[in-house]
């Protein structure tokens, strides 16, 4: 190995020994330094590139049960962010509140919202086969008089998809709901009208881990 001193170049000898143990830190120490110069200007690409680098050994239990938390948290963040738009000085409309939801939720968490009635012509409005298990395995506990509960599957090798059952929790979306004419949307404060559906990445939940 070659030094260069204020000198001149200078030739030294660096035992085989130094070279195993300690050259696989400096090439460590090198990268990190050449990823902390390209993103100097970035902190968030940083801390990206950090998590991302993370060695986390995960079994499939863990993941699965990671991932139903947060697609968990992710329907209770939407339910809450359409309350609070649907608020009395705001505009009423549902529908804008949900677009104004989705958008966010898209934005800040990566995760694409859907909410659905149990109209059987919604299962023409679902994109994948696990989508489409998921909603007619909800219409039948509803036909049978079995409770809704909250399910997370697997769609593929990088997604999942989080159901929950979707209630009107507000009273203004009972008063509201009550003078609805469509027996798919007619309702009062308590009744399930249909299901929030979320689908996020599985990166999502393996990062999460290293947070």
């Amino acid at each position: 190995m070659v030094f260069c001193s204020g000198q001149g170049w200078i030739s030294t000898f660096v035992p085989e020994i130094f070279m195993k143990n300690y050259l696989p830190f400096l090439s460590l120490a090198f990268l990190l330094a050449a990823c902390y110069e390209r993103n100097a200007n970035d902190p968030k690409a940083v801390k990206e590139e950090m998590r991302q680098r993370e060695i986390v050994h995960l079994t499939p239990a863990q993941i699965s049960e990671r991932a139903f938390k947060i697609g968990d948290t992710l329907c209770e963040m939407a339910a809450a962010g359409m309350e609070k738009e649907l608020k009395p000085d705001k505009d009423s409309s549902c529908v804008r509140a949900f677009e104004v939801t989705k958008a966010w939720l898209q934005q800040e968490h990566e995760a694409q919202l859907s909410r659905l009635s149990f109209q059987p012509e919604g299962l023409k409005k679902l994109s994948s086969k696990k989508e489409k298990e998921v909603f007619d395995a909800v219409l039948y506990n509803r036909e049978n008089h079995l409770p809704i509960l909250p399910n997370n599957q697997k769609d593929g090798d990088k997604d999942f998809i989080f159901t929950k059952a979707l209630v009107l929790r507000e009273k203004n979306c009972g008063n509201c709901h009550q003078k609805m004419t469509s027996p798919w949307l007619k309702g009062k404060t308590g009744d399930t009208l249909g299901i929030w559906k979320v689908r996020f990445a599985k990166k999502k939940v393996v990062l999460s881990f290293v947070d």
